[in-house]
């Protein structure tokens, strides 16, 4: 079976209390000064999605990875 997986970060602009998944961390568009969420997004090989997660913004990618194959491993 062929899966695609995208990760990718928003930023938000504003206040962000009360979201503790609103971190500062590596913004792929260059706002530093702002927090971000990490979106990630599992599709299978006719483009439809089978996992989706939303990440604190200081989580790295490689550990955003291992947590979705740890996730989805269970359900295949």
């Amino acid at each position: 079976r062929l899966f695609l997986f995208d990760l990718t970060n928003a930023y938000f602009e504003g206040r962000t209390l009360g979201n503790d998944l609103a971190q500062y961390g590596h913004s792929k568009e260059k706002r530093f000064d702002c927090t971000l969420v990490s979106l990630a997004l599992l599709v299978d090989d006719r483009g439809l999605p089978i996992y989706s997660h939303i990440y604190p913004g200081n989580q790295s990618e490689p550990e955003t990875l291992g947590d979705v194959l740890s996730s989805i491993s269970s359900h295949l």
